[in-house]
């Protein structure tokens, strides 16, 4: 996993260490808020539509999914 470079007006991914050294979101991939992460060789994606709150949203979510896998 990388990072996803920014389309044009977009926003950089931004690396998320706290879920793991792959771990990161990208906050306005086609008007989504996209989270990427890897643990044991499996690799976890999470999308939310963009709103104020999406980067939260997508942090919960894959904070309880990574805690089960």
């Amino acid at each position: 996993l990388g990072p996803v470079k920014p389309r044009a007006g977009g926003q950089s991914s931004v690396p998320l260490p706290e879920f793991g050294k792959n771990a990161f979101v990208s906050p306005d991939f086609h008007d989504t808020v996209d989270f990427y992460a890897d643990k044991r060789g499996i690799s976890l994606n999470v999308s939310t539509p963009t709103g104020a709150s999406s980067v939260e949203l997508v942090k919960a979510i894959a904070r309880k999914a990574l805690a089960r896998m």
